[in-house]
């Protein structure tokens, strides 16, 4: 999903409901949304997980795909 898809769909939500984030697929765990990063990179590891480096993260890779990250609060 791309930023601008995650806009379309929100835009038609409630604006004051809290962002909740699913742990995973099969809905083991929930925790509110305490931040947006957008200053992130995504390296790809196996098609469903991967690592994210700061953008200024000089260890980081450099091929990785530009992403916004939304950190739980847990």
């Amino acid at each position: 999903m791309t930023v601008r898809d995650a806009i379309a769909i929100l835009s038609t939500q409630n604006p004051d409901a809290i962002l909740i984030i699913q742990k995973d697929a099969e809905g083991n765990d929930y925790s509110p949304l305490s931040n947006i990063d957008g200053e992130a990179r995504y390296h790809a590891e196996t098609t469903w997980h991967g690592e994210v480096y700061r953008m200024n993260d000089e260890d980081g890779p450099k091929d990785g795909a530009e992403c916004v990250v939304l950190v739980p609060v847990n």
